[in-house]
């Protein structure tokens, strides 16, 4: 099993997930006071319109800065496995990062857009079918948040950050071929997807919001025996 090699002296810490707030609590050895504190989108939330149109490919984005963490390859290794799926969805990466990155996603038929305004990015998500998060690993992801803060479905894939906080497990795959097997749904029955992917957001939308923030704020900073809290934001 997994031992810290430190301890921190640190007398409380704030975490923007529960999966940090246990390794906050790991590093402490227990002797820390550790609060969840949520990330919140500052985007308001305003209810759209189904977006699906017969005839027309669904559309799968995916946002963020091409990096090992963010982990591209992840999409490209899907659809080298089924070369067919981008023929029949559109896939819509914004943003930009590593040119290794962005040849390896054009190369199996991903568009990627480039650095946009942050009106450009509201654009696309907007019209997206489904918002999907692959990234490596995270804290409690931004793109996340702002997809379900402008009611996009979001699917993702199983890592820590999304951990104990009862999302529905049917919003989530944790390998390549799950997420193959997920377009294939999408195809078949967007309905299906798109319901699993809106029941996240919108317990997205629940957990983390403004006023749930600000009480872990008062319960972390509030506290008389705590002086200098350590914020671990990511």
């Amino acid at each position: 099993p997994w031992k810290p090699c430190w301890r921190c002296a640190c007398r409380a810490f704030g975490a923007v997930s529960q999966a940090e707030a246990r390794l906050c609590e790991a590093f402490s050895g227990g002797g820390s006071r550790v609060v969840t504190i949520p990330n919140v989108s500052h985007l308001v939330h305003r209810p759209r319109l189904p977006s699906q149109v017969p005839g027309l490919k669904p559309v799968v984005s995916f946002n963020g800065r091409l990096s090992p963490q963010k982990d591209p390859m992840f999409l490209v290794r899907a659809l080298e496995r089924s070369p067919t799926l981008a023929q029949r969805i559109e896939f819509v990466w914004i943003g930009s990062g590593e040119p290794e990155y962005v040849r390896a996603l054009e190369s199996v038929g991903v568009r990627v857009t480039g650095w946009l305004s942050l009106d450009q990015v509201q654009d696309e998500l907007r019209c997206s079918d489904v918002y999907a998060h692959v990234a490596r690993w995270e804290g409690f992801p931004m793109s996340v948040l702002e997809a379900a803060a402008l009611d996009v479905p979001v699917i993702a894939r199983s890592i820590r950050a999304f951990e104990g906080y009862g999302f529905p497990r049917s919003a989530f795959f944790g390998s390549p071929e799950a997420f193959i097997d997920c377009m294939e749904a999408l195809l078949a029955d967007r309905r299906s997807v798109v319901e699993a992917g809106q029941a996240f957001s919108a317990q997205v939308r629940q957990q983390f919001d403004a006023r749930a923030q600000a009480d872990a704020l008062r319960s972390l900073y509030g506290a008389e025996e705590v002086q200098r809290p350590a914020i671990l934001a990511t």
